[in-house]
């Protein structure tokens, strides 16, 4: 760690967008960067307490949450609020409620789901309240409860993986409430 703080402070840009994931100790380091540039891009996970510390350093720069592999509700917030672009796409493998109550809150119109395997019927009842695009490309199955949620979609386009359902899901799947229903 001495290496690195005494390279950080010979370098005006520091590129650490290798590391998938950095402890509080190394953020606290991180704060002697007096360079014009750090960025750490590559996390697949952060804590908030070391993502706080991060922002009190002037040269941080962090367009990475799109890779996180999960976040927490305070991280999805403040996606949902600093994002200015139209579609929203995220590397989640996992999702809660709680954090799906934050992301339907996105002002654009496509919120992408690429790495998002299951679901279930409550996280499902968050996200038919988006009422624009959903993707959800790798959600390959679906029980029964999660079909009759998300045949409550209102919003324009679903998109879903799914590689095969049985009569009953496709039974609840008919009675979709979006203009259009995907499997793609």
């Amino acid at each position: 760690l001495i290496m690195v703080v005494t390279f950080i402070r010979k370098e005006n840009e520091l590129s650490l967008n290798g590391l998938p994931v950095i402890c509080k100790g190394v953020a606290t380091e991180l704060k002697n960067f007096t360079g014009d540039k750090l960025t750490l891009n590559g996390l697949t996970c952060i804590d908030d307490e070391v993502l706080q510390i991060l922002k009190t350093i002037p040269a941080f720069q962090f367009s990475g949450y799109k890779n996180l592999k999960s976040w927490t509700v305070k991280q999805a917030a403040e996606v949902v609020k600093e994002n200015s672009e139209d579609i929203l796409e995220l590397s989640l493998t996992n999702i809660s409620k709680d954090i799906v109550q934050e992301l339907v809150n996105f002002s654009g119109r496509h919120i992408v789901f690429s790495e998002l395997t299951s679901i279930d019927k409550e996280v499902a009842r968050e996200l038919v309240q988006f009422n624009d695009n959903l993707y959800l490309y790798k959600l390959s199955s679906i029980d029964q409860d999660v079909a009759k949620s998300l045949a409550g979609f209102k919003g324009k386009v679903l998109c879903l993986g799914l590689t095969s359902i049985n009569k009953e899901t496709a039974q609840i799947l008919a009675q979709f409430g979006g203009a259009t229903l995907s499997f793609i």
